[in-house]
């Protein structure tokens, strides 16, 4: 089995955005949210699998809500309060 079999898990900063494309494979398992690591409050990561030759080939629609917005469509990915205090829920699914 060749390194390139197996899925590998990568991570993604995102803009805090209501509703964005991820450029990322359509067969990529979305994993996880969680602040960034440089302390920002306007941005998140996000952690997704897939394989290594799988390149971007379209793009899956994340939409990120303070609390009281409106709630998205979509699956719920996570919650991220960020160092500032600001609370984000990402959503994956259509455009609204």
């Amino acid at each position: 089995m060749s390194d390139q079999d197996v899925p590998k898990i990568y991570r993604f900063t995102l803009p805090v955005l209501d509703g964005q494309v991820l450029s990322i494979h359509a067969g990529a398992q979305i994993l996880s949210v969680a602040p960034t690591r440089d302390g920002s409050s306007d941005r998140i990561d996000l952690w997704a699998s897939t394989y290594p030759n799988d390149l971007p080939r379209s793009g899956r629609w994340i939409h990120i809500a303070g609390t009281g917005h409106p709630l998205p469509a979509g699956r719920f990915i996570g919650t991220v309060v960020t160092p500032a205090g600001l609370v984000w829920h990402v959503f994956e699914g259509a455009p609204a």
